[in-house]
């Protein structure tokens, strides 16, 4: 397996063991650099020095600590990638070949001022994923897949 994600200052920030467990499953993600669910985290990691179970518990654990964010894209699944130390963004997920692109700005603040001026409400969270063809898959012809 490749070189740990350097992991254990940022475990330790949010009060949590730097463990081999948890240093595994960070590393996965800061390698792929994109979403990855629980089930590709524990075949990258490698059944020896895992199970699943642990993976899910860790997931969860970092999500809670804003760690690692969360997403839900068509499929139901809850696909997880670092969100310490990156700046908040949105994904482009092709429903043919199921890429996953980030969209690396946010313009949450335009919507911020409009719903408290608006509305009177405040907004601290948001998930916004788009949902369409790649560029390859639009060069290949292929149709929408719903």
């Amino acid at each position: 397996m490749a070189e740990l994600f350097k992991s254990a200052p940022l475990l330790k920030k949010h009060g949590l063991k730097s463990t081999k467990p948890r240093q595994r499953v960070l590393s996965v993600l800061a390698r792929l650099k994109r979403p990855a669910t629980a089930k590709e985290i524990y075949r990258a990691i490698g059944v020896r020095n895992n199970d699943l179970a642990t993976v899910h518990r860790i997931l969860i654990s970092c999500e809670r600590l804003g760690i690692v964010r969360a997403t839900s894209f068509n499929d139901k699944s809850r696909w997880y990638d670092l969100s310490a130390g990156h700046e908040h963004h949105h994904h482009l997920f092709c429903t043919r070949c199921k890429t996953i692109d980030d969209l690396s700005f946010c313009r949450l603040k335009y919507f911020k001022k409009a719903a408290l001026q608006k509305n009177g409400f405040e907004i601290f969270s948001h998930s916004l994923e788009f949902f369409g063809l790649c560029r390859k898959c639009r060069k290949n012809g292929k149709t929408v897949s719903k």
